[in-house]
């Protein structure tokens, strides 16, 4: 496939010189045909044919929280990036059929998704979850792996073609409640969410997990490739 035929892939990134997120998504992306469009959050995204919601930053709490709490303040948070990514799904979720793109949510993306359709998250796993096991050192989320399990006959089983998945875990928020129109199509043993999809659109799932730094995985490939196949007939928006 000639890269001219390659479907646009937005990614979104921070505003950020260089992004590190960028270019591992990107190299998915290019690894399973697609072509990757950087989209930074002062810029509109326009000319894509499949949009992915990249990692970073928790999401500002006043976008899921009605009190702003004092202790939440300590962390770093992308405000811009928060609002103008919910206002691009937003304007996604309300399109019709020939006009929607597939959406992928990945990590604080999957987070974002749910936001963004009046869900809630879970502002701490360490405090909510006090006994759930997870990483703690930097160089432990290299290598640390979970089983979570998927929703028979969910889009997450035909893309995975399992009922269960080994992933890594860098995240320390996670979605409480997807919000209406989302449903839940992978857990952890301990409940905890790892993955929605949206009931009335063709591709729109979020992944709690990074894909793309496991993208040696025949099962993470198949998830980009799905994707980005899906993305290969639609109209540019």
């Amino acid at each position: 496939m000639s890269f001219c035929s390659r479907p646009r892939i937005g990614i979104s990134t921070s505003r950020a010189p260089v992004s590190l997120s960028f270019f591992s998504i990107g190299f998915a992306v290019l690894l399973c045909g697609g072509l990757p469009v950087r989209l930074r959050p002062h810029r509109k995204f326009k000319n894509i044919q499949g949009l992915i919601l990249s990692g970073g930053p928790h999401v500002y709490p006043s976008f899921y929280l009605r009190n702003h709490l004092p202790h939440f303040l300590k962390h770093s948070y992308d405000y811009q990036r928060d609002s103008r990514e919910i206002a691009w799904l937003q304007h996604l979720l309300r399109t019709t059929d020939q006009e929607e793109i597939p959406t992928l949510g990945i990590c604080r993306g999957a987070q974002v998704m749910a936001v963004a359709n009046s869900g809630r998250l879970h502002p701490s796993l360490v405090t909510t979850f006090p006994h759930a096991r997870y990483p703690r050192h930097p160089l432990a989320y290299l290598t640390f792996r979970k089983k979570v399990y998927l929703t028979p006959g969910s889009l997450m089983e035909n893309i995975f073609q399992a009922r269960d998945v080994w992933v890594n875990s860098l995240h320390r928020q996670a979605i409480d409640e997807p919000g209406p129109g989302f449903v839940v199509t992978a857990r952890e043993g301990n409940g905890i969410i790892q993955a929605i999809e949206h009931t009335q659109k063709g591709f729109c799932l979020g992944v709690q997990f990074h894909p793309e730094l496991m993208i040696h995985r025949k099962t993470m490939r198949r998830l980009f490739r799905v994707f980005i196949e899906r993305a290969s007939g639609k109209k540019p928006c």
